[in-house]
């Protein structure tokens, strides 16, 4: 699988997230919503994808939106139990994620609303 240079990567030689998010930058849009960035937040990121591009059974997906079925138009891969993702970064990432935006995430606990999903940039064959 060949990948998109990040542009905004550093030379880390290891994976770290900054569970303080101590670059985030939160604009708000309305009284009800927000864009939040947090630059650097995932240290070594290019690693984390190496390991994810080969181990990930990475596919095309049938979605139902109004009604209808629509396969996706790039790869996916999906993991109803955080505890099953492919490397340990992703449930410290998650973790770190739902302590910082308040939304209680077990990694044991299935939750039908919630998938933990992972998308390559590269384009599907045939699609």
């Amino acid at each position: 699988m060949r990948a998109q240079e990040d542009l905004f990567a550093g030379d880390a030689v290891s994976l770290a997230v900054d569970a303080a998010f101590s670059s985030a930058r939160r604009v708000t849009l309305d009284a009800h919503s927000w864009v939040e960035t947090i630059p650097g937040w995932m240290s070594g990121s290019h690693l984390l994808f190496e390991r994810l591009a080969t181990a990930v059974p990475w596919r095309q997906h049938d979605r139902e939106l109004f009604d209808q079925t629509f396969v996706e138009p790039r790869l996916t891969a999906q993991y109803r139990q955080l505890g099953d993702v492919p490397h340990e970064m992703l449930v410290i990432a998650a973790r770190a994620l739902s302590r910082y935006y308040g939304v209680p995430k077990d990694p044991k606990v299935a939750e039908p609303r919630i998938s933990i999903n992972f998308q390559s940039t590269t384009q599907a064959r045939g699609a």
